[in-house]
């Protein structure tokens, strides 16, 4: 209600621009769910990525890993990660938390196995 108050005396009773307004909050709400919530999980170890989806796991050899990637419009960067599975290349693109280490030791443990890995971040890896 607090939001539908804001937004109604800020349009001055203008109802295109209520519409407006109320559209771009839905269209926020639903791509925070997709970009968070229902985007690929990745876990790795010490020679192999794990990929969590809905209905299964796929587990790939970090040596398999050839290209890495992470850009940011915003404070929280996409990244994205290339790989090699049965002959084909694959790709799969998730947000890592941004406050964590993990994903600069996924980088690092993939060039150990892949020094041939081609690695971008305009985040300073």
């Amino acid at each position: 209600m607090l939001i539908f108050g804001i937004i109604f005396i800020s349009t001055s009773f203008n109802p295109f621009q209520l519409g407006t307004a109320l559209f771009g909050v839905f269209f926020e709400i639903i791509f925070g769910y997709i970009a968070f919530f229902a985007g690929d999980k990745i876990q790795f170890d010490k020679n192999h990525m794990y990929l969590i989806y809905r209905d299964g796991e796929s587990q790939v050899e970090l040596k398999n890993v050839i290209y890495v990637a992470r850009q940011s419009i915003t404070a929280v960067g996409l990244a994205k990660i290339k790989y090699l599975y049965d002959g084909k290349e694959y790709s799969t693109q998730f947000y890592p938390r941004y406050l964590s280490r993990a994903f600069k030791q996924f980088v690092d443990e993939v060039l150990e196995k892949n020094p041939n890995a081609t690695v971008y971040s305009n985040l300073g890896l």
